[in-house]
């Protein structure tokens, strides 16, 4: 086939890539497919343009009913006077209605070889799912929102000096400006995103590419993109939060919120409410949009902002889970076998299902790791030929061992690769509920997405020998707790942006081979008390903010092999005084460490 000969098609599939089956077959370009609220249908825009010439469209709304197979078009007008634009459609809450946007074909314009320059203007228009009672509604720069009682719908259309957010009837009956938001209106086709908060109460929208921005919302580089929320009634709400979001005044309508104008993130697309309308999911992409996603979420007002992952390659939706995950399924007899002989193995089972949606999200522990209510938890482990299994070994997942029978290892790392760097399956905080696997021996959450601080309650796992939570993102001190981890013999927080002094209860780890430390913003002294650290082998510092000496009980320890202290670099470590003879020959690059060796004193000799 040539380059141009090609057609987009509907697919349909299970959660977990199964059953697969293809709904269209044809030489149009068949988008942006929209499930109805039952999942009975699904409407989609259908180009029947033979020559795919993307400065022409010939949309139709489609609408494709799953049990019978039918593909009916609705739209409500025919010819190529106007044509249905290349965005999703909308569906009513009750399913009984479409809101889509169409061009005006009387406002066509052609260049000088006849090739269409402008498609027209484009309107919103809604129509019964049979085709029939159909309605404009009024002028569009936005893709159409119903509100959750199916009552309005909310779009940016046009003013007469500029563009405002509005909120229409659906029956067109009534005009309501929420908000004005620009005085030009001039190449800035597609300029919002709007999204109804679950409740009502609210409007979510947000900038996309489009031309001059002035004030009162005005981006000095045309290439910021604004998020922002309104009250339905048009107060508007105050936010603010840690990504440099000042609050702008609208003079006709009062404050406005302006959640995120980050000049270093572009806002990609998708937008989404959380279930319960108190968080926002946000999906980004670094300056000039060519950068990996980074997918973070806010609460309502624009506070409390977390970064979810970094890493995401050519992401393009958010899905919140709407239902919690079921606990008692732990004890349905196929999890756990025999759950009422091993009472402890259940309390695990629930543990780890409480902790999925914070844990990384339930999708992608279910897929990448197979943790799932209809498997033995013994088997809550991913594909042996998954990238993730061969970076850790196949060791990946849940092991269940000893007797009675407990959940001994939870190994969850991400992977890194030549091409992308880090991919971590993890996301969010780290779960205080992991401190409740009492019989844990190996906890590995290396190389992921992870956000927030070191939960003490990992200080719990009295039985712990490995914890790796090396290669995150995580912030705050390290936790005095984990000096009772007396069992642990490798301790890896390597690779954060961990700050505040070493704890002197770190000293109390007697078994500890390994302390991996470095690359974090860690400050103050070395503690003395790790000279009681008799077993260990290993201890890196190197690429942290300490300073002092460097203790002389370190050269007390018999095992000790390797130490990293850094290179001398001065924008990180910076020891005085000298180094104790005994770690001389210890010390990796000392001859950069730039401190002289202490001099023997007579008891020495």
């Amino acid at each position: 086939l040539e380059s141009w000969e090609f057609s987009y098609e509907i697919v349909v599939s299970n959660i977990d890539g199964t059953n697969t089956r293809r709904l269209t077959n044809n030489n149009h370009f068949d988008n942006f497919p929209v499930w109805s609220p039952d999942g009975s249908q699904i409407a989609f825009v259908s180009d029947s343009d033979p020559d795919h010439d993307a400065s022409e469209i010939r949309g139709r709304l489609i609408v494709y009913t799953m049990s019978t197979g039918e593909s009916r078009d609705i739209t409500p007008f025919y010819g190529d006077k106007d044509r249905v634009a290349p965005h999703p459609p909308a569906w009513s809450p009750d399913g009984q209605s479409i809101a889509f946007v169409a061009y005006d074909g009387d406002d066509v314009e052609y260049d000088y070889r006849g090739d269409v320059r402008s498609q027209g203007y484009p309107f919103v228009h809604t129509v019964l799912v049979d085709g029939r009672g159909s309605r404009t509604i009024g002028r569009a720069f936005s893709e159409p929102s119903w509100s959750p009682d199916g009552a309005r719908i909310a779009v940016v259309s046009q003013l007469a000096h500029g563009a405002g957010l509005f909120t229409f009837a659906s029956d067109s009956s009534d005009i309501s400006l929420v908000t004005h938001i620009m005085d030009h209106v001039w190449d800035m086709e597609w300029l919002h995103r709007v999204h109804w908060s679950p409740d009502g109460s609210r409007i979510l929208f947000a900038k996309t590419w489009g031309g001059d921005l002035p004030a009162p919302l005005y981006v000095e580089d045309n290439r910021c993109r604004y998020l922002c929320v309104a009250s339905a009634d048009g107060a508007f709400v105050t936010a603010t939060s840690g990504l440099r979001l000042p609050s702008l005044y609208d003079p006709l309508r009062g404050q406005l919120g302006i959640l995120s104008n980050s000049t270093n993130l572009l806002l990609h697309e998708p937008l989404s409410w959380s279930p319960d309308g108190s968080r926002i999911a946000v999906l980004t992409r670094t300056a000039g949009g060519r950068g990996s996603a980074i997918l973070y979420t806010m609460d309502r007002n624009g506070n409390d902002v977390q970064v979810l992952v970094r890493n995401g390659e050519n992401w393009d939706l958010i899905a919140w889970r709407s239902e919690p995950v079921d606990l008692d399924s732990c004890s349905n007899g196929v999890v756990v076998p025999d759950p009422e002989e091993n009472p402890g193995l259940v309390e695990d089972c629930r543990t780890l299902l409480s902790v999925m949606d914070t844990l990384g999200g339930s999708v992608a522990l279910e897929l990448s790791m197979g943790w799932r209510t209809d498997r033995p938890i013994e088997e809550w482990g991913s594909d042996p030929d998954s990238i993730l299994s061969v970076a850790a070994a196949n060791r990946v997942g849940v092991v269940v061992g000893g007797e009675p029978p407990r959940v001994r290892s939870l190994v969850l790392p991400g992977a890194r690769t030549i091409d992308s760097g880090p991919i971590g399956v993890l996301f969010g905080r780290i779960p205080t509920e992991l401190g409740n696997l009492s019989e844990l021996r190996e906890l590995d959450l290396g190389v992921n997405e992870l956000t927030g601080p070191i939960p003490a309650e990992l200080g719990n796992l009295s039985n712990l020998e490995v914890l790796d939570l090396t290669s995150n993102y995580l912030r705050g001190g390290i936790p005095s707790e984990l000096g009772k981890l007396t069992n642990l013999e490798i301790l890896r927080l390597s690779d954060n942006d961990l700050g505040g002094p070493i704890p002197p209860e770190l000293g109390n780890l007697s078994n500890l081979r390994e302390l991996y430390l470095e690359n974090n913003q860690l400050t103050g002294n070395i503690p003395p008390e790790l000279g009681k650290l008799t077993n260990l082998r290993e201890l890196h510092l190197d690429g942290n903010q300490l300073t002092g000496p460097i203790p002389p009980e370190l050269g007390n320890l018999p095992n000790l092999e390797k130490v990293y202290l850094g290179r001398g670099n001065p924008f990180y470590n910076r020891f005085t005084g000298c180094v104790p003879m005994a770690l001389v020959d210890k010390i990796v690059y000392f001859g950069e460490l730039g401190l002289p060796p202490c001099e023997e004193s007579s008891n020495d000799r």
